[in-house]
């Protein structure tokens, strides 16, 4: 049981200092959550441990933003390699959707905040609260 608990820590700590030093971290699962006002955010670099990662986020309610979506980039080029459909800033965490990658390479989480603009009927770029982005190899 000790032993167990010491090779938690390790991994914690080591999670902790590669973050820090802003190296990716290998996942099996990745979160990342912001608590002040944006319309956009990147998250850290992540590791992918399949084929396949599925990709989510939220976003707080009491802002002008009322809806959000997740971009998927290979961090290398920073290449948009998959963007999820819009959904609604109601302070719930989604799973939104799953999409092929790599094994072993590297990717980060793009969130970004929207509002409806009946003038032109289309979502434009807004605000939100507090924002968060979540990835999981499937």
């Amino acid at each position: 049981m000790r032993t167990g608990r010491i090779v938690r820590c390790l991994c914690a700590a080591t999670i902790a200092v590669a973050a820090s030093l802003g190296l990716a971290i290998p996942a099996q699962a990745f979160i990342q959550s912001w608590n002040d006002y944006a319309s956009y955010r990147a998250s850290w670099d992540f590791v992918n441990s399949t084929s396949r990662v599925e990709v989510g986020g939220m976003a707080c309610s009491a802002a002008r933003a009322s809806a959000f979506d997740i971009q998927l980039v290979r961090t290398a080029g920073s290449v948009n390699i998959f963007t999820t459909s819009i959904r609604a800033a109601n302070d719930n965490w989604w799973w939104i959707d799953s999409h092929s990658a790599v094994y072993g390479t590297s990717y980060y989480l793009r969130w970004r905040g929207f509002r409806w603009d009946d003038a032109n009927s289309r979502y434009v770029q807004d605000v939100a609260p507090c924002q968060g982005v979540q990835a999981r190899s499937i």
